[in-house]
């Protein structure tokens, strides 16, 4: 500390540079080293001379700290700086530049006041802060330049000449100026390009982590050059001390955060998530904080995050380091670009310390830090257009091979669909016999058997039949009875596989329903001393559907109800009308369907375990029926079963009335 900012006159009797002897026209020199200073007060250069006691310090520095005459010196105050140039007579035409001061100044050179930046004050009410580089052209001279600066500051953290200033001929310098600013638009320029462009790609080509990263890094960069080194954007608009402060701050804040992101994006796999987290977080919090708190107290945390961004930028080249000794070329060239970046932060660092006097050189590293990051980003795009030729190449091999199949396999089609036509056409021929076949069977079928039953309605009627005779009379007018059943179950079948759609009537329901259970099946009920009870309430409206469909499927339901029920035992038929929807139940008390059986109820001759009740015949083709008939109509049938205690079906049919 003491070989930067505290000097007293035993380091030195005067303050004078002597540039005499020295080419002005085309070197430019730094007014730095020994300056005499005068805190809390605002003096000229002769009374700065005229002091008996005086105080000498180095320039760049801050006063913040200084032992002055046996006191430390606080940040808020103001003081006056002077040193004397003695430079050639000759040389008329002169210019000097000042860097930013902390926080504002006004420069004197032989007496005469040259201007300055903000209003200098003695307290913060009078005080003006403002960051400005100014170039001042110097007045005629005979050799000698008293220069003196008036600075104060009651806004920030320190104060004092934080930058040297420079003096030399007015072209030489502005040459020199010209190719600041110019070097400084080229870096923007490139930048920003570099950042459009990843961002362009992200969007419409390679969707990355690390490439919008890059992008937000690259922006940040834009901006941060703009707000520091030439203050290009105050010089152009002019922005208020207050908010370049502000942007200046968080410009850098967010710059270590998406920077820090950007790198483990870029080697997921090389630096651990920690070792961003920490400085992402840190920096949108040192964000926020700025954002709402005053100047005064945001700047204090100016050296912590310094600190917090070079131990994160450590870690991250070494993650980055060991990747390159591992014999990553990516991560070899991403260290070499780490590493011009972190000089070039250092570098800022201590000139923002006023530890040295170079310019700010942040941007520059940056930009080869994310030139370097171009280069690997080509390197993975190049790698990967290979790899896409080269599957090209393959997929163009497959193709070919695929086409050959694909040729081999349609010929095989084609030749098993000419097999297939030939089959149809044969089972189309055998269809048609079944049919006939069908037709003559139950012809040929049903006349005997109603021969038969017409016989045996003789044979009941003849007198002297013994009772063991009419018993076999009896069997026998049974077994043609189940014999004439099946036929006719058969024929409904087949002619419901043929079928394709209902006849729609309309009639009134009740009057249906009552006629369904009381023709026949009222009567079979009371010869097993089954107990048949209906609940038709709401239903004396007209429906429309296929009554010889509906009137089937009751039968099915009721008589199969009737032949699984013991004596004794009750059955219910209850239809309700809601929402233009039957729906039936039929409810048995009777044996009830085995829970591994339900699976096949409706399916065509399914002999179940459960025997008719009253030597009964089952065809298995009963609930068949139904299904086949609700789905004609357009409804829906269910049922549930409990084994012994009966079983309750569910019908549900649409009413299809006509459209008006």
């Amino acid at each position: 500390m003491l070989f930067w900012a505290c000097h007293t006159l035993a380091f030195a009797q005067e303050n004078i540079l002597d540039l005499r002897e020295k080419d002005l026209n085309e070197t430019i020199f730094k007014v730095d080293g020994t300056w005499q200073m005068a805190f809390e007060s605002l003096l000229s250069a002769e009374a700065m001379q005229g002091l008996e006691s005086k105080f000498y310090c180095q320039i760049p520095g801050s006063w913040t700290g200084l032992d002055y005459h046996g006191q430390r010196l606080p940040s808020h105050g103001f003081a006056t700086y002077y040193k004397r140039v003695l430079v050639d007579q000759e040389i008329k035409e002169l210019r000097l530049d000042s860097r930013r001061m902390g926080v504002n100044f006004e420069l004197f050179v032989n007496g005469h006041s040259l201007g300055g930046a903000g209003q200098v004050g003695t307290n913060k009410e009078t005080s003006l802060p403002s960051y400005r580089n100014r170039s001042f052209r110097l007045p005629d001279h005979n050799g000698t330049l008293d220069i003196v600066f008036h600075i104060s500051n009651f806004h920030y953290r320190k104060g004092g000449m934080w930058r040297g200033i420079t003096v030399g001929s007015l072209e030489r310098m502005a040459k020199n100026e010209t190719y600041k600013v110019a070097a400084s638009f080229f870096l923007i320029g490139a930048i920003l390009f570099m950042g459009l462009y990843h961002l362009g790609l992200n969007i419409y080509r390679f969707k990355s982590a690390a490439s919008i990263n890059f992008s937000i890094v690259c922006f940040l960069t834009v901006f941060r050059t703009l707000l520091v080194g030439e203050y290009l954007l105050d010089d152009s608009i002019g922005v208020n001390w207050f908010i370049l402060v502000k942007l200046e701050l968080i410009s850098f804040y967010l710059l270590v955060a998406f920077t820090g992101r950007f790198i483990y994006y870029l080697f997921p796999k090389l630096v651990k998530k920690w070792v961003y987290l920490i400085p992402f977080y840190a920096g949108l919090g040192g964000s926020i904080f700025t954002i709402f708190a005053p100047v005064s107290v945001s700047n204090y945390l100016v050296p912590v995050m310094q600190i917090v961004t070079s131990i994160a930028s450590l870690l991250w080249l070494i993650f980055i380091v060991r990747g390159a000794f591992s014999k990553n070329k990516e991560a070899i060239i991403a260290m070499i670009g780490f590493v011009i970046l972190f000089a070039a932060y250092i570098n800022e660092v201590l000139v923002f310390r006023s530890i040295i006097t170079n310019d700010f050189l942040f941007t520059t590293g940056v930009f080869f830090f994310l030139f370097s990051y171009v280069i690997i980003m080509a390197n993975r795009i190049s790698t990967t257009y290979v790899q896409a030729e080269d599957l090209g190449r393959e997929l163009q091999v497959i193709n070919q091979e695929l086409e050959e199949k694909v040729r081999f396999r349609t010929r095989l089609l084609d030749q098993q669909n000419e097999a297939l036509i030939e089959n149809n056409k044969k089972l189309l021929h055998i269809n048609q016999e079944k049919d006939g076949l069908i037709s003559v069977v139950a012809h040929d079928l049903k006349s005997p058997l109603n021969i038969n039953i017409g016989l045996i309605s003789l044979l009941k009627s003849t007198s002297g039949i013994t009772d063991e005779q009419r018993e076999y009379i009896n069997m026998m007018e049974r077994s043609n009875a189940q014999g004439l059943d099946l036929i006719n179950d058969l024929l409904l079948l087949y002619n419901l596989e043929k079928a394709q759609e209902a006849n729609i009537s309309s009639f009134n329901l009740q009057q249906f329903l009552e006629n369904c259970v009381n023709s026949g099946h009222a009567e079979m009920a009371s010869k097993k001393s089954i107990s048949l009870k209906c609940d038709l309430e709401g239903c004396d409206t007209t429906f429309h559907t296929d009554p010889s469909m509906l009137r089937r499927i009751i039968d099915n339901l009721i008589s199969n109800a009737i032949k699984f029920s013991h004596p004794g035992k009750r059955i219910w038929l209850r239809a309700e009308l809601s929402d233009d929807n039957l729906e039936l139940v039929v409810k048995d008390e009777g044996l009830g369907i085995r829970e591994e059986e339900l699976g096949f109820l409706f399916k065509k001759f399914q002999q179940l375990s459960n025997k008719p009740t009253g030597d009964e015949s089952s065809s298995g083709l009963g609930l068949s029926i139904v299904k086949q008939l609700t789905g004609l109509l357009g409804g829906t049938v269910g049922v549930t079963s409990t084994f012994g205690k009966g079983s309750e079906f569910t019908v549900s049919i649409p009413d299809k009335k006509p459209v008006a």
